[in-house]
């Protein structure tokens, strides 16, 4: 297995982009640097999707929402209601002008975890400009294999215990690694120290990832303030 980390500032954000490309097997997509600032804002850019298709090796799949003629093939086995989630979670999405076809592959990846695909995989965005800030774009992926969540285990909390985080994070080993459900459930434990006095406590997850398997093991490392506030 294949530990990797993430460290996080208060919670919150912990399985935002809860993806390193070094634990997943096979050549991947390189992810390009991100040019965007603190001071770079939103420019009301709209993104259409034309098409999804998803690509995993004889297997394939592709979506087309209504307004690019509304079509969908059952050939991969990423449902065509995943596709349409995926697309919807691209489209309802305010993006800044310095890095719009990062933003988007960031979007497309963190709506495939949110069902397993822990490892999915997206090809670069190629966007043609249909209008003022409007941008029309196709999807490929390939999402790979979904993966479920191991053992959950909790070092160095001493105020809430192990059962205590656990009741928190509302999450069950050997249920999907879905990010979207732990990033909640991190808020969720956040929210209990905070009633405890220590809002601000921070984390870093660890996972270990059997590839064999697809499971992905995980540790969460509480950092307690010196003294609750």
């Amino acid at each position: 297995m294949r530990p990797w980390i993430i460290a996080v500032a208060a919670l919150l954000g912990a399985f935002a982009h809860a993806q390193d490309q070094s634990s997943c097997p096979g050549p991947r997509q390189r992810v390009p640097t991100s040019h965007c600032s603190s001071g770079d804002v939103n420019r009301n850019i709209t993104v259409r999707v034309a098409a999804l298709d998803t690509r995993e090796g004889n297997a394939s799949g592709a979506y087309a929402p209504a307004g690019s003629g509304g079509y969908a093939s059952v050939g991969s086995r990423v449902p065509p209601e995943m596709m349409a989630d995926t697309v919807t979670h691209v489209e309802q999405h305010e993006y800044r002008d310095c890095d719009t076809a990062l933003e988007i592959v960031e979007r497309v990846r963190e709506s495939f975890q949110h069902l397993g695909y822990f490892c999915a995989d997206v090809e670069p965005i190629a966007a043609q400009l249909t209008g003022k800030n409007e941008y029309k774009i196709s999807i490929h992926v390939h999402p790979g294999e979904r993966y479920r969540l191991g053992e959950i285990k909790f070092t160095g909390a001493t105020l809430l215990t192990a059962d205590d985080l656990r009741s928190e994070l509302h999450v069950k080993a050997n249920s999907l690694f879905n990010t979207e459900s732990l990033r909640r459930g991190l808020e969720n434990i956040q929210k209990a120290y905070g009633k405890k006095g220590q809002p601000n406590v921070t984390a870093t997850p660890v996972a270990s990832v059997d590839e064999k398997n697809r499971i992905v093991a995980l540790e969460i490392k509480i950092h307690e303030s010196a003294s609750p506030q």
